[in-house]
């Protein structure tokens, strides 16, 4: 009987550290993409600046010449 209950606390326990662990590897993985999408939003957004005006300055060449 004994044994029993140092089997079932010994599962629950290791049953905790798995959610823990599960639980810190979710919040570390949060704070990863949060930094991630701070860092790359100003660059991306220059990046599709760039691309907008050079496809606008292509579309008003194409105008003038076929205009």
């Amino acid at each position: 009987m004994i044994m029993e209950t140092r089997s079932c606390k010994r599962q629950k326990e290791q049953g905790q550290m798995t959610i823990e662990y599960a639980v810190m590897f979710v919040a570390i993985v949060a704070v990863i993409i949060y930094a991630a999408t701070n860092f790359i939003q100003p660059s991306m957004n220059r990046f599709f600046n760039s691309t907008s005006l050079i496809i606008n300055k292509s579309v008003e060449e194409i105008e003038n010449r076929f205009s």
